[in-house]
């Protein structure tokens, strides 16, 4: 049966507005929150969350990493 419900969090607010509806995105990603929201419908239930960057440090922490990775790398945190 697999994951049917999750949160999404992210640290930029106006990204999760659009992610939820509430606002538009700015036309540079629009397509990318279209393609999120409609993989979101394969499942039960997706939130959107906003989460203040120090409230995500780990995926702040990876990002800035990634800035200067030029391979391919994965990070998986479980609780």
């Amino acid at each position: 049966m697999g994951i049917q419900d999750f949160v999404l969090e992210g640290d930029s607010l106006n990204i999760v507005h659009a992610l939820s509806g509430n606002s538009h995105a700015a036309s540079m990603i629009t397509t990318l929150i279209y393609w999120v929201q409609v993989a979101s419908y394969e499942f039960q239930n997706v939130l959107f969350s906003h989460v203040r960057r120090n409230g995500n440090m780990p995926a702040h922490q990876l990002a800035k990493h990634t800035l200067g990775v030029f391979y391919f790398s994965i990070w998986n945190e479980e609780r």
